[in-house]
Order: C-alpha cells, then structure tokens, then sequence
C-alpha cells in the first residue's frame, strides 16, 4: 500500500491547492508576535522513533468563529519548526490529515527535519471545499497511519470545537480515547466531552477568544515534544505532561 492510500483509503480525489488564514498587515504584526513567544527547550531526538498525527477540524463552525484566534494553523507551524530544527534523527515522523479527508492538504507520514519542513507545513492550512464536521473519517485515517508504523510511539493530536455530526457521535469519541498512542484534545472554544477526562492517555487543552498569542503554539509544542529526550517546555499555558498507554510509554 503507497502511503498516501494510508490516508485517502479507496475514494482519493485531488482538489486545487488552498491557501492559509490571515493576510496583510495585521497577519504580519501576529506572525511578529508570536515569533518572540518562548517555547522552550525541544531537547533531543527521542530514543524510540514517534509519529505525530495532527487531525484538524475545517468546518463552518471553525473557520467561522470557534478558531478564536485565527492562526491555530500559523502557531501549530510554529511549534513544529522549533521541532524540526532540532531533528538529527529522521526518525520523527508528522502526518497531517483533514476532516474532510481526502483533501488538496492532506500530508502523509512525513520526516520532520530541515529537509522535509516544508512539505509538512504544506498541510497547515484550510483545504479546498473545506465543509465536513465529522470526526470519524479523519480518525480512520489517523488509525491507519498509526497502523502502518507500529514501530512509533503515536500522538495524536485533535484540533476541533467538537462541534461533531457523525453519525454516532458517541462512538467516535469512543474511537479518539482509544487511539493507540497519546492523545491531545485542542478544543476551540469550547466545553470538551466529559469522556476526555476519563482516560489517562487523554491530554486536553482550551483555546478561547481570550487566550493570548502562543497558547495553541505552546500547547503543541509540549505535546510533540512529550517523547524527546531532555525537552523543556515553557509551562505556562500548555497541557498537563502527557501519558502513554503502557504498550508506547515514553523513553525521555
């Protein structure tokens, strides 16, 4: 099976290539902004190779309000350059799969090093005929990825308002708290489902109109670097330390 199957199962179709939130000055004056937030030590490759699987959500309720900064896109980026500058290993693998999978910003299991940078942040982005609210397509494709490297330790990291329209809502949230690996909950603007709290492999997150820039930046940066050896991360404003089920508990 060629990788980008992995992610697009039996239906792939291309659509034109989108381009990301913000614009002009004021995108400018942010971009400065976030760029002086300190984010910590990334530290060092991790011993054991690691797969990080951003899912994000690009529906109505998103893009139109629940991404209460604007730019979760802009300062996930951020996070993973500091990241990739830093990778020696070619062992740290980041996929980047959409809600409306497949989609034109879809990104396979990819190395993120200098080299691959980016081909990674290609995905960062708005795709085109963004619309879905369903989880569960999206999670399937991060099963898959997660499948066919059995021997990374999986993140998965989830960027939705939870604004959710599966069909069985239940059982896809079921799905997310089961995934074989660390799971972060990056909830826009809004309340997370009780059954994240229950799970000890569950890591969540809150990003509101009022949180300040380099929230979604820093939380994301202590999730992708929860494996590494040696990493500090700024602890203002980010997640709880992260838990791996037993079978992928972390060697730092």
């Amino acid at each position: 099976m060629k990788t980008g199957e992995i992610l697009r199962g039996p239906a792939a179709h291309a659509d034109v290539r989108g381009r990301t939130t913000g614009s002009g000055r004021r995108a400018a004056e942010y971009m400065r902004s976030l760029s002086r937030i300190p984010l910590g030590n990334p530290g060092r490759c991790p011993q054991r190779p690691s797969l990080f699987v951003v899912v994000s959500d690009d529906s109505g309720s998103v893009c139109g309000g629940n991404d209460p900064l604007g730019h979760r896109y802009d300062e996930i980026a951020y996070a993973l350059r500091k990241v990739g500058a830093r990778c020696s290993c070619h062992q740290e693998l980041v996929s980047i799969i959409h809600f409306d999978v497949p989609t034109d910003a879809d990104v396979p299991a990819t190395t993120l090093d200098r080299r691959h940078l980016h081909a990674v942040l290609e995905g960062l982005r708005v795709p085109s005929h963004a619309a879905s609210s369903n989880l569960g397509p999206a999670l399937d494709a991060a099963y898959r990825v997660a499948a066919h490297h059995p021997a990374h330790q999986a993140i998965l990291l989830a960027a939705t308002d939870f604004e959710l329209f599966d069909p069985d809502v239940d059982a896809v949230l079921n799905r997310l708290v089961q995934f074989p690996g660390a799971v972060h909950a990056l909830v826009l603007n809004a309340d997370p489902p009780p059954i994240l709290a229950r799970y000890p492999n569950v890591t969540t997150s809150r990003v509101d109109p009022y949180s300040s820039i380099g929230t979604t930046a820093r939380n994301v940066f202590a999730t992708i670097t929860a494996n590494r050896r040696g990493a500090l991360p700024t602890p203002a404003g980010g997640p709880q330390p992260m838990s791996f089920p037993e079978s992928s508990t972390a060697t730092r």
